[in-house]
């Protein structure tokens, strides 16, 4: 685990999960239906949500949410090949 998600993982025990199949107290990490706790991943969305964390994003599903860039002189590059 990182450092921004290990800090995630800090802000989201200090509110109760609110996820029907977790419902972790303040202070318990989030465990997955089979009992085991989160390893790679900091708490469910919504604890994350309720504690206020803002991930940055990563995958190309969440970027592709972002907004879009600006053109840069390597674009214009990159269109002459």
């Amino acid at each position: 685990m990182n450092l921004e998600l290990a800090a995630a993982r800090d802000q989201a025990l200090t509110v109760r999960c609110p996820y029907r199949r977790c419902l972790a107290d303040i202070g318990q990490p989030c465990r997955r239906t089979d009992g085991h706790e989160f390893v790679s991943l900091p708490a469910h969305p919504a604890r994350l949500t309720a504690a206020g964390v803002e991930l940055t994003p990563t995958t190309p599903d969440e970027l592709a949410d972002q907004p879009q860039r600006t053109w840069s002189p390597t674009d214009a590059i990159r269109d002459q090949r």
